[in-house]
């Protein structure tokens, strides 16, 4: 995948941003994670591509990686440009305690290197929080019936099955799911009647919501090689 593909895609996902859905989205995902990233307060926070998800005002250490300046997307902190083609970050190896991805896993032709990465670059006991399109969701029931065209900003959607799979290759375990956005995609309903859904949602169906928040944990090292000692025992 060329630099230029990967800059149309977060161009897309920008212009999305800017629609009725995205504009809502956006702003739950931005609510739902800065509470969590307060419980945690991480002392060096990554963000790879995509407008600030984390926007407030704090004394963490932050850095913005994009794909190319012309993007437009520099936010308050380091910012640094990189080719994700090559998969590589330009930050030593457990250098931040928490990264964050906004369907950063979707873009990408290799999310496998990618996790990689994401590994090497997290410290012990650090997160990585990947935000994507939950398919098993209002939405993903949508893209089933045809109603729903594919975000233009995704190669791919994984399931969290699948993605738990993917991770079981390197130290990044499950820590938290939540979602967020359980109206659905093709109607834009009144803001009571939406207030409403959220609200069920959240309080009946929390694994159902359209937009995901995978909150991923590095193991520390003892813990990595007594797993292995286990799984060789067996």
């Amino acid at each position: 995948m060329s630099v230029e593909h990967l800059i149309k895609k977060l161009i897309e996902l920008e212009s999305w941003y800017e629609t009725p859905v995205g504009k809502k989205a956006y702003e739950l995902v931005v609510n739902q994670v800065a509470c969590r990233v307060d419980q945690i307060y991480p002392s060096y926070l990554l963000q790879i591509g995509g407008r600030s998800i984390y926007r407030r005002a704090c004394d963490h250490g932050q850095v913005f990686v994009h794909l190319d300046p012309r993007d437009g997307l520099s936010s308050n902190g380091l910012n640094v440009c990189c080719d994700l083609t090559g998969l590589h970050l330009p930050v030593p190896a457990n250098q931040f305690s928490m990264v964050i991805c906004p369907y950063v896993h979707e873009m990408v032709d290799d999310s496998v290197a990618l996790f990689e990465e994401l590994s090497r670059v997290v410290c012990e006991n650090g997160f990585v929080v990947l935000v994507g399109i939950n398919m098993a969701s209002v939405w993903g029931i949508e893209y089933l019936m045809g109603r729903l065209v594919k975000p233009q900003w995704a190669g791919s959607i994984y399931s969290l099955t699948s993605l738990l799979k993917i991770l079981k290759r390197y130290d990044l375990s499950l820590e938290q799911y939540e979602t967020v956005f359980f109206t659905p995609y093709t109607y834009l309903l009144p803001n009571r009647v939406s207030q409403i859904m959220d609200y069920l949602g959240h309080r009946y169906w929390p694994k159902r919501g359209s937009i995901e928040i995978i909150w991923l944990q590095k193991k520390e090292e003892a813990f990595v090689l007594s797993n292995q000692v286990s799984t060789l025992r067996l």
